[in-house]
């Protein structure tokens, strides 16, 4: 369901949120995006596993020739332009456009990367473009700091460029699903976060369009964002939704792995392929990871959950066709998992996605009440596809069936009932950490109602796990928590609304919906940023701004509220 009508998604709308510092200006399917550095305007390209920094192309700075009082000019973000006073620009796909108005003032460009930038000049504008290599370039070269200022052709003018880019913005926008009226500006937020995170790309040789989980160190598809992601841009693409799903799963291994991460260099499936940044990071934490040897890399077991997330509101032809074409691929995954022993466990905190949690302060592999629970509800979600295709029972069904309760077993021998809580351990210790992956056990479904009754206090409880904000990722009287670190204590949304699946699950549907609005108040509170301090629920230094599970979840809680109330 789309809200076309809604006057936040009218065409060339402004952009309020572009603060041009936490916050970028880019368009959907352009890799380019602009920061303000005191009075100029930085251009930087996103690349995978490449730092900001070393992605600048172009630094473009404006002298007016009207006068601002001594202050820089305040930079507006709308549609695909960024004005202040009489300049202007526009981005659509690698080519930016600078307008020129001798009577406002003159740009001047200063070229950081001139075997990738062409630049032309017009009447009317500055012409850069981005290119894949130095033989695609055209134009005229620039040597590094040189202004590019001298005229080598052109076609379109600039008003021209504007309005095809305008209407890029504008298709994109008009997808944004309804909502309550008074979610609106985080939902207009939120759709066009997942429109500009949006990028063309080429993979094994053939055309993809991946949602990133940022276009600021995220350039990549990481296979649990995608799932998060579809669940949102389903409301409005269902289409590019489904197709986050076939690049995740598209180069799954013999064996059945899925890679942690697509990119265009190739995928993130073991230790090994690790990028140097990650390697020192992890060295420099300390990380019980450091000199295992290549060690399989993944991300958590949560394609069938996401995937019905996706389908619900689709006709059941869609439906069936859908759960035809992934299934084979989800069942041989789940596979994999427990043909790596019994227990299954995490051998990397990566494939975890909960990077630098406590729980693997400790050593490897580690037992996990959150591992367990995706399994258990993964093998109830294949046996059902199997019952539904067939129109009855067969093995294959029995055998999904049986193994999650087997797994429900040992997910249940993960209980500490003096500690109340589900623990986590490795070969030869329990972890003695009270953490989001005792709550994640929920998700399982069905826990004796002590068990799912103690779980509610804990999140209850201010002492531990309660946050207006939802979850922090570490309980408050944990000694390894951290209010701004990472997996260490902040509110994630995407942990926080697996509990609340979990809990609803287990028959606590008020504190379910609790949850839900607590996750809804987090990204109202600070934007779509990656993750938050649970105490005043603003974004943590370090944490990614136009993140894009968060504004993806946002969007599938604001949508699902209002079709509920509708």
């Amino acid at each position: 369901m789309t809200g076309n009508a809604l006057p936040s998604a009218a065409p060339g709308c402004e952009l309020p949120f572009v603060d041009l510092d936490h916050v970028a200006f880019s368009v959907p399917r352009s890799r380019l995006l602009v920061t303000r550095n005191g009075t100029d305007l930085h251009i930087y390209e996103a690349r995978y596993e490449v730092l900001l920094d070393s992605c600048l192309l172009v630094i473009a700075s404006f002298a007016s020739r009207r006068s601002e009082g001594g202050q820089a000019a305040a930079w507006i973000a709308q549609g695909a332009h960024l004005r202040s006073g009489g300049a202007e620009l526009a981005i659509m796909g690698e080519r930016i456009c600078f307008g020129r108005d001798e009577h406002a003032g003159s740009w001047r460009l200063t070229v950081v990367d001139p075997l990738r930038i062409s630049v032309t000049e017009q009447d009317d504008a500055l012409i850069v473009d981005v290119c894949d290599d130095e033989a695609s370039s055209q134009g005229r070269r620039t040597r590094e700091g040189e202004d590019a200022t001298s005229p080598s052709g052109g076609s379109d003018s600039f008003a021209d460029f504007g309005a095809s880019a305008d209407r890029v913005v504008d298709e994109w926008m008009s997808r944004m699903p309804a909502c309550a009226p008074h979610r609106v500006p985080a939902m207009r937020h939120c759709w066009w976060t997942l429109g500009v995170n949006t990028i063309d790309t080429v993979i094994d040789g053939r055309g993809h369009r991946i949602i990133v989980p940022s276009k600021r160190g995220y350039v990549g598809l990481w296979q649990w964002d995608a799932y998060f992601i579809a669940m949102g841009v389903a409301h409005g693409d269902p289409d590019l939704a489904l197709e986050q799903f076939e690049i995740a799963m598209r180069f799954q291994g013999d064996d059945g792995q899925l890679p942690d991460v697509v990119h265009e260099e190739g995928v993130l499936a073991s230790s090994d392929d690790l990028p140097p940044a990650d390697r020192l990071k992890l060295e420099a934490e300390g990380s019980a990871s450091i000199g295992l040897g290549a060690v399989p890399l993944t991300k958590p077991p949560l394609t069938a959950w996401a995937l019905e997330k996706v389908l619900a509101s689709t006709s059941p032809s869609v439906r069936s066709q859908q759960i035809e074409r992934f299934s084979a691929s989800i069942a041989k995954s789940q596979e994999w998992w427990f043909a790596q022993g019994i227990p299954p466990v995490y051998a990397h905190p990566y494939s975890s996605g909960l990077d630098d949690s406590p729980v693997f302060d400790y050593e490897l592999p580690v037992e996990t009440p959150d591992l367990l629970a995706y399994l258990v509800r993964q093998d109830e979600i294949l046996a059902s596809w199997r019952r539904e295709g067939l129109g009855h029972c067969d093995d294959e069904a029995d055998r999904h069936a049986h193994r999650a309760e087997d797994t429900r077993r040992l997910l249940l021998d993960l209980w500490d009932a003096d500690e109340q809580m589900f623990v986590a351990r490795n070969a030869h210790r329990r972890i003695p950490h009270r953490t989001i992956v005792h709550l994640l056990a929920s998700f399982a479904g069905g826990l004796p109602e002590g068990i799912a009754r103690s779980l509610s206090e804990d999140i209850r409880s201010e002492n531990r796990f309660s946050s207006q904000y939802s979850l922090p990722v570490v309980s408050f009287d944990d000694d390894a928590y951290r209010a701004d670190v990472m997996w260490r204590g902040p509110v994630w949304a995407n942990t926080s609304y697996l509990v609340a699946e979990g809990m609803q699950a287990c028959g606590h549907e008020r504190l379910a919906q609790e949850l839900r609005a607590g996750i809804m108040k987090m990204i109202e509170t600070a934007g779509p940023v990656e993750y938050v301090n649970a105490s005043t629920g603003q974004r943590c230094e370090g944490a990614a701004s136009a993140f894009s599970w968060s504004a993806a979840l946002y969007v599938d809680l604001a949508v699902r509220e209002y079709m509920a109330s509708s």
